[in-house]
């Protein structure tokens, strides 16, 4: 392959721009389809895809929308960091329960 090769060393930065692009739109479209599948009220699970990991799959709740982010509810509170229990959210961190 010509990349691996270096034959295209000289278009690396314009090269890495598109791609770049490129993950960006698809990362807008990937969030607007899981916005699309949430509405305030939802019961909703945190993803596999946020950190701490031992947040992944707590039951939670939508209390709304804060621009392109969501305000969730987490069921059972966790003591220390996330004692209040709201977080603020992408929906791709989202699952709906």
């Amino acid at each position: 392959m010509a990349l691996r090769a270096g034959a295209l060393d000289a278009h690396l930065p314009e090269i890495a721009r598109i791609v770049n692009d490129r993950l960006a739109a698809i990362e807008a479209i990937e969030e607007l389809i899981a916005a699309s599948k949430l509405h305030v009220g939802d019961k909703v699970r945190l993803g596999h895809n946020l950190k701490p990991s031992y947040l992944h799959g707590r039951p939670a709740t939508i209390l709304e929308k804060d621009g392109d982010k969501w305000i969730v509810r987490l069921d059972e509170p966790i003591t220390g960091k996330f004692a209040n229990a709201d977080l603020r959210l992408s929906a791709r961190q989202l699952e709906p329960a």
